[in-house]
Protein backbone atom coordinates (compact mmCIF):
# COMPACT_ATOMS: atom_id res chain seq x y z
CA UNK A 1 0.00 0.00 0.00
CA UNK A 2 3.05 2.21 -0.31
CA UNK A 3 1.51 3.83 -3.39
CA UNK A 4 -1.32 5.49 -1.46
CA UNK A 5 -1.06 9.27 -1.19
CA UNK A 6 -0.44 10.48 2.36
CA UNK A 7 -3.80 12.28 2.40
CA UNK A 8 -5.77 9.09 1.56
CA UNK A 9 -8.69 8.26 3.80
CA UNK A 10 -8.71 4.73 5.18
CA UNK A 11 -11.56 2.79 6.77
CA UNK A 12 -10.51 -0.08 9.05
CA UNK A 13 -13.62 -2.14 9.59
CA UNK A 14 -12.16 -3.96 12.61
CA UNK A 15 -11.67 -0.63 14.37
CA UNK A 16 -14.92 1.00 13.36
CA UNK A 17 -17.60 -0.86 15.29
CA UNK A 18 -17.85 -0.58 19.04
CA UNK A 19 -19.03 -4.02 20.15
CA UNK A 20 -18.72 -4.17 23.92
CA UNK A 21 -22.43 -3.44 24.57
CA UNK A 22 -21.43 -2.12 27.99
CA UNK A 23 -23.72 0.92 27.98
CA UNK A 24 -20.84 3.41 27.74
CA UNK A 25 -22.12 6.99 27.88
CA UNK A 26 -22.71 8.29 24.36
CA UNK A 27 -21.95 4.91 22.78
CA UNK A 28 -24.21 3.31 20.22
CA UNK A 29 -25.49 -0.22 20.54
CA UNK A 30 -24.46 -2.72 17.87
CA UNK A 31 -27.98 -2.55 16.43
CA UNK A 32 -27.85 1.26 16.23
CA UNK A 33 -24.52 1.04 14.43
CA UNK A 34 -25.83 -1.59 12.00
CA UNK A 35 -28.81 0.63 11.18
CA UNK A 36 -26.31 3.27 10.01
CA UNK A 37 -25.02 0.72 7.48
CA UNK A 38 -21.37 1.82 7.82
CA UNK A 39 -19.73 -0.69 5.48
CA UNK A 40 -22.22 -0.07 2.68
CA UNK A 41 -21.70 3.68 3.16
CA UNK A 42 -17.98 3.23 2.57
CA UNK A 43 -18.47 0.93 -0.43
CA UNK A 44 -21.09 3.20 -2.02
CA UNK A 45 -18.54 6.03 -1.88
CA UNK A 46 -16.65 4.06 -4.58
CA UNK A 47 -13.23 3.95 -2.85
CA UNK A 48 -10.59 5.00 -5.37
CA UNK A 49 -8.09 2.37 -4.24
CA UNK A 50 -10.57 -0.45 -3.71
CA UNK A 51 -10.83 -2.76 -0.71
CA UNK A 52 -7.87 -4.48 0.93
CA UNK A 53 -8.42 -7.59 3.03
CA UNK A 54 -5.68 -8.32 5.55
CA UNK A 55 -5.08 -12.06 6.00
CA UNK A 56 -3.28 -13.61 8.94
CA UNK A 57 -2.09 -17.11 9.77
CA UNK A 58 -3.86 -16.84 13.14
CA UNK A 59 -7.46 -16.67 11.95
CA UNK A 60 -9.35 -17.25 8.71
CA UNK A 61 -11.07 -13.96 7.92
CA UNK A 62 -13.83 -15.74 5.98
CA UNK A 63 -14.86 -17.81 8.98
CA UNK A 64 -16.72 -14.61 9.92
CA UNK A 65 -20.00 -14.19 8.05
CA UNK A 66 -19.81 -10.40 8.24
CA UNK A 67 -16.51 -10.51 6.31
CA UNK A 68 -18.08 -12.80 3.71
CA UNK A 69 -20.93 -10.33 3.28
CA UNK A 70 -18.48 -7.45 2.88
CA UNK A 71 -16.95 -9.25 -0.11
CA UNK A 72 -20.46 -9.71 -1.51
CA UNK A 73 -21.18 -5.99 -1.19
CA UNK A 74 -17.83 -4.91 -2.66
CA UNK A 75 -18.15 -7.39 -5.52
CA UNK A 76 -21.72 -6.29 -6.25
CA UNK A 77 -20.48 -2.70 -6.48
CA UNK A 78 -17.54 -3.69 -8.69
CA UNK A 79 -14.96 -2.56 -6.14
CA UNK A 80 -11.49 -4.00 -6.73
CA UNK A 81 -10.60 -6.34 -3.86
CA UNK A 82 -6.98 -7.10 -2.98
CA UNK A 83 -5.72 -9.69 -0.51
CA UNK A 84 -2.81 -8.65 1.71
CA UNK A 85 -0.50 -11.21 3.31
CA UNK A 86 2.72 -10.76 5.29
CA UNK A 87 5.30 -12.63 3.17
CA UNK A 88 7.62 -12.91 6.18
CA UNK A 89 5.05 -14.94 8.12
CA UNK A 90 3.19 -16.95 5.46
CA UNK A 91 4.67 -20.24 4.25
CA UNK A 92 3.99 -21.85 0.88
CA UNK A 93 1.65 -24.34 2.57
CA UNK A 94 -0.23 -21.44 4.23
CA UNK A 95 -0.84 -19.96 0.78
CA UNK A 96 -1.97 -23.30 -0.64
CA UNK A 97 -4.35 -23.84 2.28
CA UNK A 98 -5.78 -20.33 1.90
CA UNK A 99 -7.24 -21.27 -1.49
CA UNK A 100 -9.67 -23.69 0.21
CA UNK A 101 -12.62 -21.39 0.87
CA UNK A 102 -15.99 -22.56 2.19
CA UNK A 103 -17.90 -19.43 3.09
CA UNK A 104 -21.07 -21.44 3.70
CA UNK A 105 -19.43 -22.51 6.98
CA UNK A 106 -18.89 -18.92 8.15
CA UNK A 107 -20.56 -17.93 11.38
CA UNK A 108 -21.41 -14.94 13.53
CA UNK A 109 -22.34 -14.36 17.13
CA UNK A 110 -25.96 -13.44 16.57
CA UNK A 111 -28.38 -15.94 15.03
CA UNK A 112 -30.55 -13.10 13.70
CA UNK A 113 -27.47 -11.58 12.00
CA UNK A 114 -26.60 -14.98 10.55
CA UNK A 115 -30.11 -15.42 9.13
CA UNK A 116 -30.13 -11.90 7.67
CA UNK A 117 -26.65 -12.21 6.11
CA UNK A 118 -27.31 -15.70 4.74
CA UNK A 119 -30.47 -14.44 3.07
CA UNK A 120 -28.60 -11.51 1.47
CA UNK A 121 -25.77 -13.76 0.26
CA UNK A 122 -28.08 -16.39 -1.19
CA UNK A 123 -30.18 -13.73 -2.96
CA UNK A 124 -27.01 -12.31 -4.55
CA UNK A 125 -25.75 -15.58 -6.05
CA UNK A 126 -24.87 -17.71 -3.06
CA UNK A 127 -21.86 -18.89 -1.15
CA UNK A 128 -20.23 -20.84 -4.00
CA UNK A 129 -20.09 -17.68 -6.09
CA UNK A 130 -18.41 -15.80 -3.23
CA UNK A 131 -15.93 -18.66 -2.78
CA UNK A 132 -14.93 -18.15 -6.42
CA UNK A 133 -14.61 -14.37 -5.98
CA UNK A 134 -12.39 -14.81 -2.91
CA UNK A 135 -10.30 -17.53 -4.54
CA UNK A 136 -9.71 -15.22 -7.50
CA UNK A 137 -8.37 -12.26 -5.52
CA UNK A 138 -6.37 -14.43 -3.12
CA UNK A 139 -4.29 -15.94 -5.94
Amino acid sequence: MHFLPLDSRLFFCTLSQYQAEDGAHGGLSIQQQLEMNPFNQVISSRPKYGMYVIHTTQSEVYDRLWCVDEVREASKNKIEITAIFDPHVWTLSDFKNSIKIETKNANCFSNSDKDMLTEKIEAAGGFDELDDVIRCFRQ
